[in-house]
């Protein structure tokens, strides 16, 4: 079978994090409080053919989030991380998470929600939150138009966004990046049950031509809701996983200025950071704001265990430990957190001394 060296590392690698797992949910301290944190609930969202759990004969080896949920339960935020249709319209997944985002929302009594994402979700969150006014056209699937959710939303956050496209998803012909969009598509379309051109136009809908001269020009986040980005650039062939060693090679070769240079093998740092962005909201701040960038590539920040070795260079846990205090209020107003390379936080305290009683206490008799 084609695929089945690709198969057997990922159910290799995903039966070792199913004992992992186990073993951290054993030793899980009784009476953690699920939801004891006083914020707006965290809604993860997947990306392009993504799921809520990886199953093998009903058994879960892994989630898309590897191991998020858990940890961020465990320190006390509320945390959902739905699945929507792996592969379909942007204007369709975009619609599928604001019914969760209402259901989230009556569930908590909350006013509104952070907002984590990946990959192509990224750019579902910015449809989710756009007004209903902005609107273009994919060229693939019809219009696109915001869905209007941005009083509902209080942060995006965003990994390996490609928001400004990648160029995989353009005309690529002749090259390895083109064998790989190929094989992609018939390995997604195999495994999702799907066909080869629903596969393609969802890809398609990535490309740096279409985000750069449709979608980012109509489409806009209101410019009350603070946004983060981060980028995955493993630096070295070591640090890619198969996945993605030929793309991370090919896009390397490529001009900066056509979106080549540094890249998490799929979508390029540049395009991750969103740093062509210049919106700035009502307090003169950027709206858009580059956390940084990790030793990661595209499926590594979300932790999905793919080669199986050890996580020397990066560790995607205590980076979404941060990213879930980066938009904490409770954080927020004394601390100052600082993203590192390995997804490991540095932070500076500024605490400001409680103001000391006027009142003194009377002196007895």
């Amino acid at each position: 079978m084609r695929y089945a060296k690709s198969l057997s590392k990922v159910i290799y690698t995903g039966s070792r994090n199913l004992i992992d797992t186990s073993l951290r949910k054993r030793l899980q301290p009784a009476g953690v409080a699920k939801s004891a944190h006083n914020e707006y609930p965290i809604l993860m969202m997947h990306g392009f053919m993504g799921f809520s759990e990886m199953k093998i004969f009903n058994i879960t080896l892994f989630e898309y989030f590897n191991g998020v949920k858990m940890l961020l339960e465990q320190m006390g935020y509320t945390v959902y991380t739905p699945s929507v249709t792996p592969i379909s319209p942007p204007q369709d997944r975009a619609q599928e998470w604001a019914d969760y985002v209402n259901e989230i929302l009556a569930e908590t009594s909350a006013e509104k929600v952070h907002l984590i994402a990946h990959s192509q979700g990224c750019i579902d969150a910015r449809v989710l939150a756009a007004p209903a006014e902005n609107s273009c056209t994919t060229g693939h699937f019809g219009d696109l138009h915001g869905i209007g959710f941005g009083d509902k939303i209080a942060t995006i956050t965003t990994l390996g966004g490609p928001h400004e496209g990648t160029p995989l998803a353009d005309d690529m012909e002749g090259t390895d990046g083109e064998k790989f969009m190929i094989d992609m598509i018939e390995f997604i379309a195999m495994i999702t049950g799907s066909n080869k051109k629903a596969a393609k136009q969802a890809i398609e809908s990535m490309s740096r031509t279409y985000m750069l001269e449709s979608f980012n020009k109509q489409i806009h986040v209101p410019k009350t809701i603070p946004c983060y980005t981060v980028a995955g650039n493993p630096g070295h062939a070591k640090n890619v996983s198969f996945m993605f060693d030929k793309t991370w090679a090919e896009l390397m070769k490529m001009d900066p200025t056509e979106g080549g240079g540094a890249n998490d093998g799929f979508v390029p740092v540049a395009s991750a950071l969103f740093s062509s962005n210049k919106v700035k909201m009502a307090n003169g701040e950027p709206q858009w704001q580059a956390l940084g960038e990790v030793v990661a590539d595209h499926v590594a920040l979300v932790g999905i265990p793919i080669e199986g070795k050890a996580d020397e260079d990066f560790k995607h846990l205590p980076m979404f430990a941060g990213l879930a205090q980066n938009v904490d209020a409770c954080y927020r107003e004394n601390i100052a957190l600082a993203l590192q390379p390995d997804g490991e936080w540095s932070r500076a305290c500024s605490l400001i001394p409680k103001q000391k009683s006027a009142k003194k206490s009377k002196a007895t008799a």
